[in-house]
C-alpha cells in the first residue's frame, strides 16, 4: 500500500441523517464531524485527523473533507441513492473516479478473498496473528453478533443533547467490541446506511446485514463513534454541528460533479486503505 494515511469518506455514513420528518425534499441536513485515524501497517503507525463537512438528503450525500487550516475542500464525495454510484473528486488534481454500488462491492469483496489467501499463506507467528487482529473487522462471516446498552457509561451529553451508549460486541468473545456508539434521542437515518457502510468499508459484510437486522436501533444519528474498521484500523469521530438548511439557500449544483474534472480508472493505484472509493 503507498503513501500515508489519506484523507477517506467514511464514517460519514453512520451520519447520513436527517431530523426526524426533516428528510423533505426542500431541506437538507448539515453535519460537521471531525474524525481521527489510526492505521497500522507493515511501514508502521499512520494517524490523522480531518474535519469533515456533510450535505445529506435521502437521495444524494456530499462529503467535503479539509486537510489542515485550507477553507477549500481537498477532496469530495458525491454518494448518489438513485442512481447508485459514488464518485470522488480529488480538487487539487482536478480528477474524478466513478464506482457503482455493485462495481465496488465486487471489488471490495476481491480484495476480502485476496485478504484471507495472503493471511492463509503466512505462517503461525506474530505477523499472522497481528494480520489477523488488524482485518478482523473485514473477516467477520464467522461473528455472532449482539447488541449492548453498557450500564457503567449509559450516555453522554453531545452538543447539548443526552446520546445514549449502544454497543456491539461478538458473543463468541465478548472482549472484542467493533462498535461503539452514542446516539442522538431524536435525529433518524432516512434510508439503509448498513449498505453505505459497507461500500465505504467501514463494516464487513456480517456487520452490515446485523445492522439491517436492527435497525430500529441504529437508525438514529451517531453524535460519537468509535469503530474497529473493516480496511483495518480504528476509527474515532464526533459530530460538532447539525442543522436542517433550506435547499434553495445552498447552490444548486451541490450534488452534480464541476466541470472540468478528468474521469480515471479504478485500479492499482487505488490503494485499500480505509473508506477509498476503489479498494484493491
Amino acid at each position: 500500500m503507498a503513501g500515508a494515511c489519506k484523507r477517506f469518506s467514511i464514517l460519514t455514513a453512520l451520519v447520513l441523517a436527517t431530523l426526524g420528518t426533516a428528510a423533505a425534499a426542500d431541506s437538507v441536513m448539515y453535519v460537521e464531524q471531525d474524525y481521527s485515524i489510526v492505521r497500522q501497517e507493515k511501514e508502521g503507525v499512520e494517524a490523522k485527523d480531518i474535519r469533515q463537512k456533510l450535505y445529506l438528503t435521502a437521495d444524494a450525500v456530499r462529503i467535503d473533507e479539509y486537510a489542515g487550516p485550507s477553507k477549500q475542500p481537498t477532496e469530495s464525495y458525491l454518494i448518489d441513492f438513485k442512481a447508485r454510484q459514488i464518485i470522488n473528486l480529488d480538487h487539487e488534481k482536478l480528477n474524478k473516479l466513478t464506482e457503482s454500488f455493485d462495481g465496488r462491492k465486487e471489488r471490495i469483496e476481491k480484495r476480502k478473498q485476496k485478504v484471507r489467501e495472503d493471511l492463509e499463506a503466512l505462517p503461525e507467528g506474530k505477523q499472522r496473528e497481528q494480520t489477523q487482529r488488524l482485518y478482523r473487522a473485514l473477516l467477520d462471516d464467522q461473528r455472532a453478533y449482539k447488541v449492548e446498552r453498557p450500564k457503567d457509561q449509559a450516555e453522554v451529553e453531545v452538543l447539548g443533547v443526552k446520546a445514549e451508549a449502544v454497543r456491539i460486541v461478538d458473543e463468541r468473545d465478548p472482549a472484542y467490541v467493533p462498535l461503539a456508539t452514542w446516539l442522538h434521542p431524536d435525529l433518524e437515518v432516512p434510508y439503509d446506511n448498513a449498505e453505505v457502510l459497507y461500500l465505504l468499508q467501514i463494516i464487513g459484510p456480517k456487520m452490515a446485514q446485523f445492522l439491517r437486522e436492527n435497525k430500529s436501533v441504529f437508525r438514529r444519528l451517531p453524535m460519537k463513534l468509535e469503530l474497529d474498521l473493516a480496511a483495518g484500523g480504528t476509527l474515532k469521530t464526533q459530530v460538532v454541528k447539525v442543522e436542517s438548511i433550506e435547499r434553495r439557500k445552498l447552490a444548486g449544483d451541490l450534488f452534480q460533479v464541476p466541470e472540468g474534472y478528468k474521469e480515471k480508472k479504478a485500479g492499482a493505484a487505488e490503494t485499500a486503505k480505509t473508506g477509498e472509493v476503489a479498494p484493491d
